[in-house]
């Protein structure tokens, strides 16, 4: 595939798996995008490629805001969590006891 194709598919992939939070598959793409960065960055770009990079940059920077979003979420959770520890450990030992 064309590199200019190839941005314009990991652009489409990026959006979707980050709108999904499909956290795999923003992953995988995130690995083909720094794969794609290490072969571009040995030489100038076409103009194809040009155009494609903006919307690339974009895609990647949504899904990079959308991590940190997860992240800063999944947090505060296991924040949450470890503050009601002992709520939850006397929470399960009863309904064990039963």
């Amino acid at each position: 595939m064309p590199e200019a194709a190839l941005m314009r598919t990991l652009t489409q992939r990026l959006d979707q798996a980050g709108a999904s939070r499909d956290w795999p598959a923003l992953a995988a793409a995130d690995r083909e995008l720094a794969a794609l960065a290490g072969r571009l960055s040995s030489r100038a770009l076409s103009s194809h490629e040009s155009q494609q990079l903006p919307p690339l940059r974009a895609a990647h920077q949504l899904a990079c805001q959308r991590c940190d979003s997860e992240m800063q979420q999944l947090t505060a959770r296991m924040a949450d969590w470890q503050q009601n520890r002992e709520g939850w450990l006397a929470y399960a030992l009863a309904a064990n006891m039963e």
